[in-house]
């Protein structure tokens, strides 16, 4: 990960989004018990502030709730994919995105798509940049003003 630019006690959207993302990512291998305190435990271990690491839990806490949601989304939006077969770096970015895009007011379509290309660019396989694309652009063209 890049340098993370911490301000006050706030980390930049684009270093707290990819936080994030690895934190959805790693949750995905503890049983859903562990999951909370293995997240904190990860955000705790980075060095960040109290007020960061906060934030960062509050927003994990979000996409976590909204996953269901956002899984339902990317199943209708990546037509002939079943979700077991994308790989889990993809489906983290793609998860967090669809929730900004389905239920984040603040967060343009275009932004949450952007960020999460950068993101699969930087962490998912070869071709993860032009995958992730194409899916988040279905799903904003039909879900962009759906609520989770």
């Amino acid at each position: 990960m890049g340098e993370i630019k911490e301000t006050g006690g706030r980390l930049t959207r684009r270093a707290g989004r990819e936080y994030v993302v690895k934190a959805l990512y790693m949750a995905e291998f503890y049983p859903p018990e562990e999951r909370e305190e293995q997240v904190k435990l990860f955000f705790s271990m980075e060095n960040l502030s109290e007020a960061a690491v906060a934030a960062l839990m509050e927003r994990y806490r979000w996409a976590d709730t909204c996953k269901n949601h956002a899984d339902s989304v990317l199943v209708a939006a990546s037509r002939g994919w079943d979700l077991n077969r994308i790989g889990r770096t993809e489906l983290a970015i793609m998860r967090l995105a669809a929730a900004e895009i389905c239920s984040d007011d603040d967060i343009p379509a275009a932004v949450a798509i952007n960020e999460a290309v950068e993101l699969a660019k930087l962490y998912g396989e070869e071709q993860a940049g032009s995958f992730v694309n194409g899916i988040l652009g279905k799903v904003a063209k039909k879900y962009g003003t759906e609520s989770v």
